[in-house]
């Protein structure tokens, strides 16, 4: 089976990355993925919007969330 590089980062407002949570070859299939709302030192991000970024292949998908607490 066809196997894709997929990549999921979360930045703040300001384009800085503040979480890669997973980069790694995947086949097809579903894929849950949590994010704790903490960044890439382990220390809690305040609440606010954020933008999570996901790569699969060539295609790349950004989309706004609200990090509630």
């Amino acid at each position: 089976s066809t196997s894709y590089l997929l990549s999921i980062k979360i930045y703040d407002l300001m384009g800085r990355v503040v979480k890669r949570l997973l980069k790694s070859q995947m086949s097809k299939g579903s894929l849950r993925v949590n994010w704790l709302g903490k960044d890439k030192f382990g220390k809690s991000v305040p609440t606010g919007i954020y933008i999570y970024q996901i790569k699969i292949g060539g295609l790349i998908k950004s989309k706004k969330m609200h990090l509630l607490k």
